[in-house]
């Protein structure tokens, strides 16, 4: 069996198996939280309303969600993609929930929202367990989102620096370790940028 440390990243394999889980409450909020990156406490308050707002008359998907970043005290955009849109309308239908509906996504089956100790043993360690993944911790899946939406926008510098955005990280050297990046990437990262520079040594007008 792989080995992972508490905050390794699914593997491409790993994150199909999850994806192909049947519809219910707790393969919903994993695939949610990979399609989102968001931090444990921020999917558990997550509500319908934050997906669904009212078009001339008619409730239709937002493009886009707005969600509370506690360690920053500021609000950040989250782009809903066309999978997350789809995944969200099936849950809803599945739990049965009305367009209009402000219920918080994830409920108990007492009816209480989740706290993230309760989300982290009950629902991420048990599904991990039960798919044979040595994977433990609710990072895994911000970290599996992370290096997913690296990998897929090219890894360049560009998606390096939306993914900061997304994840609401304090400085772009977080990002970078959430990716993988280490010191020698990084340089290699600033060998490829010398090469769109013009070399100084052919300019005219270098002051010696």
């Amino acid at each position: 069996m792989k080995r992972y440390t508490t905050t390794s990243p699914l593997s491409s394999e790993e994150i199909r198996q999850i994806f192909e889980l049947p519809m219910d409450r707790n393969s919903t909020m994993m695939k949610l939280h990979i399609l989102t990156g968001l931090r444990a406490n921020e999917l558990l308050k997550l509500r319908f309303s934050d997906f669904y707002e009212k078009v001339q008359g008619q409730f239709v998907m937002k493009s886009r969600i707005k969600v509370f970043a506690s360690k920053q005290r500021k609000f950040r955009i989250i782009p809903v993609s066309k999978r997350m849109g789809e995944l969200i309308e099936r849950y809803r239908k599945f739990e049965r929930v009305k367009l209009s509906s402000n219920r918080i996504l994830f409920l108990t089956k007492s009816g209480q929202p989740f706290n993230t100790t309760m989300y982290r043993d009950n629902v991420v360690k048990k599904m991990f367990a039960d798919l044979g993944m040595a994977a433990q911790g609710t990072h895994t899946l911000r970290k599996s989102f992370g290096q997913t939406f690296y990998h897929a926008n090219g890894e360049t510098m560009e998606a390096l620096l939306q993914l900061k955005e997304i994840f609401g990280h304090s400085s772009i050297e977080i990002t970078k370790r959430y990716v993988g990046i280490t010191s020698e990437v990084s340089d290699k990262m600033l060998d490829v940028m010398d090469g769109y520079l013009p070399d100084m040594n052919t300019l005219t007008n270098n002051v010696d």
